[in-house]
């Protein structure tokens, strides 16, 4: 499995830990309207960075609205 792929699968996987009951999972979505708060968004990047040894800025960070810009941004630090 190429590592994009394994990117995206920890990205939902994180993101539907801490979803909402009632809400979807959907890449373009906003994480706000699936139920994720600015601290789950934090664990979820502090747990991505721990997983992949990378540092995303708080630049970066602040920009993530939707689980593909998670996907983006970690891929892009990772020059994937």
């Amino acid at each position: 499995m190429g590592k994009k792929k394994q990117i995206e699968e920890a990205v939902e996987s994180l993101v539907k830990d801490r979803m909402a009951l009632n809400a979807e999972y959907c890449k373009t979505a906003l994480l706000t309207d699936m139920g994720i708060d600015s601290l789950d968004m934090l664990e979820m990047v502090m747990n991505l960075e721990k997983q992949y040894q990378v540092f995303i800025p708080e630049n970066i960070y602040e920009q993530i609205k939707t689980p593909q810009d998670i996907i983006d941004k970690l891929t892009a630090v990772l020059k994937i």
